[in-house]
């Protein structure tokens, strides 16, 4: 993003190979996960397309791979896939098994200059409203307004997450981070002012569990966030820095996994092996 901004036609022209070779035009565009730039870029595109927005998505929060998405849960297959890169280039899978899909599309995005648009899934709408999370668009949108309104009226941590329905898990200051090494997860630690716990956050790109005086209270697929307690914004991992202030935070669920989904999205999925509290792992 910081050499080339998003173009949506990259995007359109994934949707429409995508189309070609599902044999049926595209109806609506939807969104794949509710988190992130991948959360607004499926707006661009069907403005691009002058196509309506599915008001849902596959994920019901952030992952890092299309494997841990709910349509994968149900094996639904991601193909025909395409990639579109910045040059117009356009890569377009009509098979490929779920163990093979995302290597496929590493290694094309390197191809394509290390930047792709990307068109997966293609799901009649009855069973996408079967298997996806139904409204997660309105509720993240819903979830910004109350957080911006709360955000204006400086809350203590503990009335802002009343507010956004959420569980404040730790108010403190970050004393030490533990940088991640590739897909091994990095943590960083903190002493939570109102208990005394030693509190640690595992995280990569999103924030993996939460673990006080070593007994985990909050892991993925729960929805985990920090809050700056005095600038009110959110941070992402690569945002806190030694020293920050933070309010860690679990986010009410927007859908609830289908058996069997823990070893694709829980701890473990992650590299994680983590002790729980008895029930807190399931939900999600």
């Amino acid at each position: 993003l910081a050499e080339r901004l998003v173009e949506p036609e990259d995007f359109a022209r994934a949707v429409r190979a995508v189309a070609r070779a599902a044999g049926r035009p595209a109806g609506a565009v939807g969104v794949i996960e509710i988190g992130g730039l991948n959360a607004l870029v499926p707006a661009l595109t069907a403005h691009a397309l002058s196509l309506p927005l599915v008001d849902g998505d596959l994920m019901g929060r952030a992952f890092p791979r299309i494997d841990q998405s709910l349509a994968a849960a149900h094996g639904v297959p991601a193909a025909p896939m395409a990639l579109t890169g910045p040059a117009g280039d356009t890569v377009l899978v009509p098979e490929v098994s779920e163990r093979r899909a995302e290597p496929l599309l590493r290694a094309n995005v390197l191809a394509l200059g290390g930047a792709a648009a990307l068109a997966l899934y293609p799901l009649p709408a009855e069973r996408l409203a079967g298997i996806g999370v139904t409204g997660s668009v309105g509720a993240c949108l819903g979830l910004g307004e109350r957080f911006l309104r709360a955000s204006q009226a400086a809350l203590a941590p503990a009335e802002l997450a009343e507010r956004l329905g959420a569980d404040l898990l730790a108010v403190g200051r970050t004393e030490e981070i533990v940088p991640r090494h590739g897909q091994r997860p990095g943590s960083l630690s903190l002493t939570d002012r109102h208990s005394g716990a030693v509190v640690r956050v595992d995280f990569l790109d999103e924030f993996l569990a939460v673990t006080r005086d070593g007994v985990t209270v909050a892991a993925t697929p729960q929805i985990l966030a920090a809050v700056d307690p005095s600038g009110r914004r959110p941070l992402r991992t690569d945002q806190v820095r030694a020293g920050s202030h933070l309010a860690l935070m679990r986010l009410p669920a927007l859908h609830a996994w289908p058996p069997g989904a823990e070893q694709r999205v829980g701890p473990a999925a992650f590299g994680l092996d983590l002790d729980a509290e008895p029930g807190d792992r399931g939900r999600a």
